[in-house]
């Protein structure tokens, strides 16, 4: 199935400056298969803002598939033509 990725903000530049790009999964995928092959994919960079020293996913990087933001205790299976954004948390004040 064909997911579109998109990237914002500090994640585009880890993503080798992809604003969005068109990743291919197995039927069945969820969002956890997708992050291991964007940190594959992309290599150390986009990988240390997408998984924590266990290999899990970071739970402060803002995922949303569509409009509704990903909630790792329960992470969704995607559907072809799912639209994911991926947006590093932001500080400041």
């Amino acid at each position: 199935m064909q997911i579109e990725v998109e990237y914002v903000a500090q994640m585009r530049s880890a993503a080798g400056g992809a604003t969005r790009e068109t990743v291919t999964l197995a039927q069945g995928a969820t969002v956890r298969d997708l992050v291991a092959h964007l940190a594959n994919r992309h290599g150390d960079t986009l990988a240390a803002l997408l998984l924590a020293e266990d290999g899990r996913p970071r739970s402060s990087t803002l995922v949303f598939v569509g409009e509704e933001q990903v909630d790792w205790e329960c992470p969704p299976e995607l559907s072809d033509s799912a639209k994911v954004t991926f947006l590093a948390p932001l500080a400041g004040g």
